[in-house]
């Protein structure tokens, strides 16, 4: 080779190192946050980075930060295609056993145990990669304790969803080498608006499911209303994750009314490939009684499990969970510590559901086919002890909107273990307060049916009759089908006492389903198929006999065979 040839060579293999660098052309590939106990890597936090481009990148100036911290690459380092590197503390590098590919660094950022923000930017400042990482991500309990780390399956996608798991290695981690759970062929997932939230009347924030491609984000012409066809006026992604854009639109939109954002031809992270996707928004109200209500409780979880308390919206509007917070009370009757629902802005609309937990990974992994963008994982909850107590529903300003006083002999009392059993809400429209309107989630769901309607779920229909009993026959086994029998009564006037007996085909009164009871104009009645001694009836003709005394002494009677299955 001559000496031009050899000065061209040198000279395009320096501009090929120092060409701009597109984002997630560097990854952060694999993750240390809590290295104790120890399993068999160093007792060091680290951060891998792979090159996942075809050409030659200089670090040198690069920059890793955890939002507070942040670490400068003070040398020249000369990232081969296809290769990584290990990033930890200066004094931690003679733990790696003399490993060639590692970089330490002063000021490295101390990594949060829980989850955290780490943001690799290139010597101009600009996102290559970021990651926000939980604990929840390994996949166990004991993985999730420390000493383990987390790797991406697929670099290539650094976008995914599920793109992060538990190392498998038998040493706890593979720094410097191939992950041990990689994968370079998955499927491009669809990106997908989750949460659109109105911070006024003009302007919104916009959350997908995962990052995006910052330029197509940047295009208002992308976002349309649909009932008003109005585009933002401004649109600014927000770094560094670029999984959210804020919107401001000229004309603003009316209050209590629930309006649809069309979002077109936003490209994913590392392909051009587009989609499309909308999201329901609008202004949220603070609700009072009666419009958020507690509809399922799950309060003695099985073992490795964690409760759960569902909330649906009972009004016409959109409802910002984090406005509204939890509580417990305590043997005097005080309210406890409040915990926020949820820590983002989250839309909870009218007839729709959210379950708040401290685990959604176990909610997800125990019921199939749930709404888990509909799940607030939260750090802390109250404390629903197992045999009895309270859960509290409070706005943000003060007022409590619901509460249920619940105890386990409201289960389903055939029940053989409670464990994993929730107690459901049957009507969204009676008191909270009413026992009867409570019900063990059926085995047929699961035992629970967070973010989903309750098994149990029968909603009270208009009564054009003083006695309406809309069933022939109910089956009390606990199957989420038919399970109750439901007797409800509309009158005229208030100041009705009624009485409500089931007799067995010999004529035997077998249970008092009301007793002299002072009753409004209007309600419901629920009997659940046992008797006195809490027995289940056996199967059968039984006769709901019904007696009503209005405040001027007239008696009012009335009956209905009913089959029990």
């Amino acid at each position: 080779m001559s000496r031009y040839m050899f000065l061209l060579f040198f000279l395009i293999s320096i501009i090929k190192i120092n060409a701009q660098v597109k984002p997630y052309s560097i990854v952060i590939n694999e993750i240390l946050s809590d290295p104790s106990p120890i399993v068999a890597l160093p007792n060091c936090e680290f951060i891998e980075l792979r090159n996942c481009t075809n050409e030659i990148i200089n670090l040198n100036k690069w920059r890793i930060s955890n939002g507070t911290t942040t670490a400068t690459i003070a040398i020249d380092f000369f990232l081969k295609p296809d290769s990584l590197v290990i990033l930890c503390a200066k004094s931690n590098v003679i733990f790696f056993n003399g490993n060639n590919n590692i970089i330490g660094l002063t000021s490295y950022p101390t990594l949060g145990n829980e989850e955290d923000i780490i943001i690799l930017g290139n010597k101009n400042g600009e996102t290559i990669h970021a990651v926000t990482y939980k604990k929840s991500w390994h996949d166990n309990a004991v993985k999730s304790e420390g000493g383990w780390s987390l790797e991406m399956s697929n670099p290539f996608r650094p976008c995914n969803i599920n793109n992060w798991h538990s190392s498998k290695s038998l040493l706890g981690g593979t720094p410097g080498k191939e992950n041990s759970i990689f994968k370079k062929e998955s499927i491009e997932e669809k990106l997908q608006a989750i949460q659109c939230t109105a911070i006024s009347q003009k302007e919104f924030t916009l959350k997908f499911n995962k990052s995006a491609d910052s330029s197509s984000l940047s295009i208002a012409s992308n976002y349309n209303i649909e009932s008003t066809g109005q585009n933002p006026l401004k649109v600014s992604p927000i770094p560094p994750l670029f999984d959210q854009v804020k919107l401001i639109f000229k004309d603003g939109i009316e209050k209590e009314k629930v309006y649809q954002l069309n979002i077109n031809n936003i490209k994913r992270c590392t392909s051009i490939t587009v989609d499309t996707t909308s999201i329901l928004t609008g202004i949220p109200i603070i609700p009072s009684k009666g419009e958020l209500i507690i509809n399922e409780l799950l309060f003695n979880p099985a073992p490795y499990g964690a409760d759960f308390l569902e909330l649906n919206n009972n009004s016409h509007s959109i409802i910002n969970a984090r406005d509204i917070y939890i509580a417990g009370k305590n043997s005097a009757g005080q309210i406890g510590s409040q915990y926020r629902c949820s820590n983002e802005d989250m839309n909870i609309f009218p007839g729709k559901y959210l379950a708040i937990t401290t685990d959604s990974s176990y909610i997800i992994k125990t019921w199939k086919n749930i709404n888990s963008s509909a799940i607030s994982e939260i750090k802390s909850m109250p404390f629903y002890p197992d045999n009895e107590g309270n859960a509290v529903l409070i706005n943000k300003e003060g007022m409590l909107i619901d509460e249920f006083q619940y105890t386990d002999d409201m289960h389903y009392p055939l029940l053989i273990n409670q464990e994993g059993v929730s107690l459901e809400r049957i009507d969204p429209m009676l008191p909270t307060s009413l026992i009867e309107n409570w019900h063990s989630a059926s085995s047929t769901a699961g035992y629970a049916t967070p973010t989903k309607e309750n098994s149990q779920f029968r909603k009270s229909d208009s009564i054009n009759k003083i006695i309406e009993i809309p069933q022939t026959d109910f089956s009390p086994n606990n199957d989420g089908i038919n399970d109750l029998l439901t007797i409800a009564y509309k009158m005229s006037n208030p100041g009705n006492s009624i009485s409500i007996y089931a007799f067995n085909f010999n004529g035997m009164m077998i249970r008092k389903i009301a007793d002299n009871q002072l009753c409004g104009t209007s309600g419901t009645f629920i009997w659940n198929g046992l008797d006195q001694n809490k027995q289940r009836v056996a199967s059968g003709i039984y006769l709901i006999f019904i007696e009503i005394l209005d405040l001027r002494g007239k008696l009012m009677k009335f009956k209905k065979a009913i089959a029990v299955e």
